[in-house]
């Protein structure tokens, strides 16, 4: 169990934030260790609670043991958060309150204190039930699940290689509960790298139904000294009205959705294959982009010699990071062409937010002195000169 960075895996993405800082942790790395003690997995094996929830170190799944050695690799903190469940079957739990019922039923009536005919109060009914699931409980072995957690602590991100909501709920309850720490966590959007977005377009379909429409186009996007290719490929679905149509790729050709595109139709779940450099990602994008349904991208092995542990996991780590990067930068692609570049990049919401959004561009290519994106031709400036501004 555990190591879903290694993998395809769901992702989750957070922005991690302390109110009125601009550099993260502050105060060194112990916040963020007193942050994982604070809310460490506590083993629920030898009592009869049904959950348990908390953080476990990265390389074992049974340590809260948090330091340097367990949680710090490179610019990354990471470790796992643990849920331990006990399910009773249905059927069980009916056959042990009905089997106790009928038993102490016959002991009344030998007793005298039960007529015939008599059986037992409602209240005693729900007490013999909450006697029985306790009971049983104590008999079940826990199942663990291990999702593990990746925060770049120099771009305030947090990655959750998982995106069911009871995991979220689990995972930010768990962040929220040493509340001394004064760390902020709310949900990673397109929006928080190019605020001028227009999210209701973008969630309705838009970027993707783009996408398709330019998925035999070998042009490619340029971001500083980067090449994207983007493209869709393998598995495409389109809805509109309630209904959707699902198609899997036959020699890149996909009539069904092509016909439900003519019709009006617009693609609201692909998988993206993003190619940069040597480096190959695949991602299973709905409408909403974010959380994303999978993310696999070049392989990283689990080493079987712990002493290349920590080199593995930035590795994977910087795979995870480095596909959310070129789909944000996608994403920017299809808002500056659909808005046009410059009222684009000159909106008021583009400038007021500039500081960020120069930061996510800035770490595509940090050794650049000029980044631009570009697009049928068209040329963009983002930043010039990494110690200049903006382009305005």
């Amino acid at each position: 169990m555990g190591y879903s960075i290694f993998g395809r895996h769901p992702l989750t993405v957070y922005r991690i934030s302390k109110p009125d800082q601009t550099v993260l942790p502050i105060g060194g790395d112990e916040p963020v260790y007193d942050l994982l003690r604070g809310a460490a997995f506590i083993s629920i094996a030898n009592t009869a609670e049904p959950r348990g929830v908390g953080f476990v170190t990265l390389e074992n799944h049974r340590s809260t043991n948090f330091g340097p050695g367990s949680v710090n690799f490179g610019p990354y903190y990471a470790w796992a958060i643990r849920i331990d469940e006990r399910k009773i079957p249905p059927a069980a739990l009916e056959e042990a309150v009905q089997e106790r019922i009928e038993s102490e039923i016959e002991e009344r009536r030998t007793a005298g204190t039960l007529l015939e005919g008599q059986s037992l109060s409602t209240d005693r009914k729900r007490e013999i039930r909450a006697q029985c699931k306790l009971r049983l409980l104590t008999r079940i072995p826990p199942t663990p699940k291990v999702v593990d957690v990746v925060w770049n602590h120099e771009s305030g991100l947090l990655y959750l290689c998982d995106k069911s909501p009871g995991t979220q709920d689990a995972f930010e309850n768990a962040f929220r509960r040493v509340s001394l720490t004064g760390y902020e966590i709310e949900l990673f959007t397109p929006q928080d790298v190019m605020p001028g977005l227009d999210l209701a377009e973008l969630m309705g379909g838009g970027f993707l139904t783009w996408l398709y429409g330019r998925r035999e186009d070998s042009r490619g996007y340029t971001f500083g000294e980067i090449t994207l290719l983007a493209g869709i490929e393998d598995r495409v679905e389109i809805g509109a009205d309630g209904e959707t149509v699902k198609a899997v790729a036959k020699s890149d050709d996909f009539p069904e959705i092509d016909a439900g595109m003519r019709v009006g139709k617009r693609v609201t779940r692909a998988d993206l294959r993003l190619e940069s450099g040597t480096r190959v990602f695949t991602l299973d994008v709905s409408g909403v982009l974010f959380p994303l349904n999978s993310v696999d991208g070049p392989d990283v092995v689990f080493p079987a010699d712990p002493e290349e542990l920590p080199g593995a996991v930035i590795d994977a780590a910087d795979n995870i990071e480095t596909s959310v990067r070129l789909l944000c930068a996608l994403v920017g692609c299809w808002a500056a062409e659909k808005h046009g570049a410059e009222a684009f990049i000159s909106t008021p919401d583009i400038m007021r937010h500039m500081k960020n959004c120069r930061a996510a561009i800035l770490s595509l290519g940090k050794t650049a002195e000029r980044v631009t994106v570009s697009f049928g031709g068209k040329e963009i400036v983002l930043v010039d000169n990494m110690k200049g501004k903006a382009a305005a």
